[in-house]
Formats: structure tokens, C-alpha cells, sequence
């Protein structure tokens, strides 16, 4: 019986991949949503207010994460949500065709706060399992969670797409695509209740709470300002790709955005952040932190270039598009590991990558609506320069620390 149960374990990390898959795909729609609401004919600096909101759950994972680690099973609570978040898609792919932006919003918003406490739930599941090793661990979350998000951003946005050319009704559509999102989340739902028996939760040891550790405040948020200039085309940057092109933007459909930022961007954004892994498993993170600005600072360029050329062929768009996510995964992998050394718990540091993001790209909209994309892209890569002062700051204050 010993042996058996040790061979169940040991090959119980599978259980992992559908369960991150679950927890990515709340997270990818949140994205997928800045098409939807530009389909439905919503201003920039509203769909920019709009998606910030929707990404404000996650902000509170931390709080899940002390109360998830409190629970004595947390099967139930995994189960619950991806349950929660199914009835979420139902609603919301029946209030789309009442034409209330707010009740989309807000039921778009209660699935993000499902997704937000799922996520919280995963990572304590994971750190309960004895038969989780932390690199197996890491890759299993991280493969389903880059599924979640290629489904979510690539397959969905494109298959609302060609319902709109078939059906030539943006709304129904797109209520059609989330009912079938319900039935991929049911589907996931199944599946997690089957896998989760596999798993052996054994007690978790106490979390050391999820703060800012003393006197590391300033580095902190040192580090944060190092993402506010990108963090400016976090929804904008997306615009831009959907935008007709008299307005500015490059006039991509549905279809074709899928392809270039849902499918293209996402593996590059895991590819960026797997080197950034490789790279810190030889160099301690702090000295990685130049190449990280340039990572942050050079790809704008390439956006405003293209609002300049304006060019049509997607091979060009995608190569931009991917060169940029791929230094930007780089470029937080790097900050959150730095931010690890300044935190105490699991979630503190992701939560707080979170927070620049959400901020600033709420107001990103308005101020592109004021300058145009030319102005707003070179405007932003000339504040990525205020990153060689910050970084240098960081460095500086640090180094004490470091040599100790």
C-alpha cells in the first residue's frame, strides 16, 4: 500500500495542469475583454477604467491566500469557484444582448474575483502537496497557465471573431462565445474534481504573512516605478493593435489580434520570463536589473514606430508585438525576483507587480485620447528613461545588503 501510494504521488503533478488552467483562464478573459467592449463601441479611456477594474480582485490575493490557508480542505474551495466563475459566463453571455454595459461589467468583475481567490487556493494546494516538488510544481502551473491564456486571448477572441462575420451581430456573437465558455469552464470544473483526489494535502507550514519586510519600503517602490512607463501599454498597447486605422491604430480584426497578441505575444511573454529564470538560477537578480530596464524601454520604440509606418502585413506587427512581450517577461521576471527579497509570504510580490499596472493603465486611455498614439507612444518611451534614475537608486540603497 506504501508503494502504491508513493507511485500515486509521485506522478500526481498532472493534477496541477488543469487546476492552473482554470486559474489562468479567468485572468485571460480579463484581457479579452478590452475587445469586447471596443466591439461594443466603448471610448478608450472607458475601456481602460474599465479593464483596470476588472484586474482589482487580484490585488486582494494576499487576503485569499490567508484565508485559504487557514481552510482545512481546500478542494472545496477550487471547486466552488471554477463553479462560480461557469455562472458568471452564463450571466454574462445572457445580459449581452440586454445591452447594459455595467451588468457586463460587474458580472465580468465577480468572475475575476473567482479567479482571483482560485488563484490564491492553487498556490496553497500546491505548497500543501507532498508530491509537488517546487520545480515540477512551477513548470505544471506555468504550462497551464499559458494555455489558459492562449485559449482565452487567442481562441476565444478569434472565434468571436468569425461568429461576427457569419452571424454579422457583434452582440450575439459574443454571447454565443460565452456560453461556450461555460462549458469550458464545466468541463475544467470536472476534470479538477476527478484530478484533485490524486492530490495528498498534508499541513502547510505557517506563512510568515504577507508584507512589505521592514525598512525595504522604498526599494519596493523603487522597483514598482521601474513598471510605470510600461505599464502606460499594458490596455493601450492592445488598442492600438484593435483601433481602425483613420483612428490611429493598426485596424487588426478580432481574428487577427488573436493570432498576434493572444497566441504570437503569449508564448513570447513565457518565453521572456523562462530565460529570465535561467538566467537568475547563474546571477543574482539585482545585476540583471539593467538589462531589464532596457528590456522595458527599448520595445516601445518598436510601437512607435509602427504608429508611424503604419504597416498592414502581420508577420511585421507579430514580430513587434512579440519582441516587446518577450523582454517585457523578462523584464518582471526579473523585478519579482527582486521584489521576493523585500516581501515576506507567497503572494505579496505578484500582487504587487499588480498594482503599477492597474493604476496607471486606468488612466492611459484618456491620455491617448488627448495626444493621439504618436504623441502617447513617444511619450512613453521617453519617461522610460526616468528608469536609469530609479534603477540607480534601487542599486545604490541595496548594495549594503548585498555585500553582507
Amino acid at each position: 500500500m506504501q508503494a502504491r501510494r508513493h507511485t500515486n504521488t509521485e506522478d500526481s503533478a498532472a493534477w496541477l495542469l488543469p487546476l492552473a488552467f482554470a486559474d489562468g483562464l479567468p485572468f485571460a478573459l480579463m484581457f479579452a475583454s478590452i475587445v469586447l467592449f471596443k466591439r461594443l463601441g466603448v471610448d478608450n479611456d472607458a475601456v481602460t477604467l474599465l479593464t483596470a477594474v476588472l484586474f482589482t480582485p487580484w490585488l486582494l490575493r494576499p487576503l485569499f491566500s490567508h484565508l485559504t490557508d487557514q481552510a482545512d480542505k481546500l478542494r472545496p474551495w477550487l471547486i466552488w469557484m471554477e463553479a462560480a466563475g461557469m455562472a458568471m459566463m452564463v450571466a454574462t453571455a445572457f445580459t449581452l444582448r440586454l445591452n447594459s454595459l455595467i451588468v457586463t461589467t460587474t458580472l465580468l468583475w465577480l468572475a475575476a474575483m473567482a479567479g482571483a481567490v482560485h488563484s490564491a487556493a492553487t498556490v496553497s494546494i500546491s505548497a500543501r502537496s507532498a508530491s509537488c516538488r517546487r520545480h515540477t510544481a512551477t513548470l505544471c502551473r506555468t504550462t497551464g497557465f499559458l494555455l489558459a491564456m492562449v485559449f482565452g486571448q487567442g481562441f476565444v477572441v478569434a472565434l468571436a471573431g468569425n461568429m461576427e462575420v457569419l452571424s454579422r451581430t457583434i452582440r450575439y456573437s459574443w454571447s454565443l462565445t460565452f456560453y461556450l465558455l461555460a462549458g469550458v469552464y464545466l468541463l475544467t470544473m470536472l476534470v479538477n474534481m476527478v484530478m484533485l483526489r490524486r492530490t495528498d494535502e498534508c499541513a502547510l507550514s505557517p506563512d510568515a504573512g504577507h508584507d512589505v519586510r521592514p525598512g525595504s519600503a522604498l526599494p519596493v517602490l523603487l522597483l514598482l516605478a521601474a513598471l510605470l512607463p510600461e505599464s502606460l501599454l499594458t490596455i493601450t498597447g492592445q488598442q492600438f493593435l484593435i483601433d481602425a486605422r483613420h483612428t490611429g491604430g493598426l485596424g487588426l480584426s478580432p481574428s487577427e489580434y488573436g493570432l498576434v497578441e493572444g497566441t504570437t505575444g503569449m508564448f513570447a511573454l513565457v518565453a521572456g520570463s523562462y530565460i529570465a529564470v535561467i538566467v537568475t538560477k547563474y546571477r543574482p537578480a539585482r545585476t540583471m536589473l539593467w538589462p531589464s530596464v532596457a528590456a522595458l524601454v527599448l520595445p516601445v520604440a518598436l510601437y512607435a514606430w509602427l504608429s508611424h509606418t503604419m504597416p498592414s502585413d502581420l508577420l511585421t506587427i507579430s514580430l513587434c508585438v512579440a519582441a516587446r512581450l518577450a523582454a517585457l517577461g523578462f523584464a518582471i521576471t526579473i523585478i519579482y525576483k527582486c521584489l521576493c527579497r523585500h516581501c515576506t509570504g507567497r503572494m505579496m510580490p505578484s500582487t504587487l507587480v499588480f498594482v503599477p499596472a492597474i493604476i496607471v493603465s486606468s488612466i492611459s486611455g484618456m491620455i491617448e485620447e488627448t495626444m493621439g498614439y504618436r504623441s502617447f507612444f513617444i511619450m512613453t518611451f521617453t519617461a522610460g528613461f526616468l528608469l536609469i534614475i530609479t534603477t540607480g537608486i534601487y542599486l545604490y540603497i541595496t548594495r549594503e545588503k548585498q555585500q553582507n
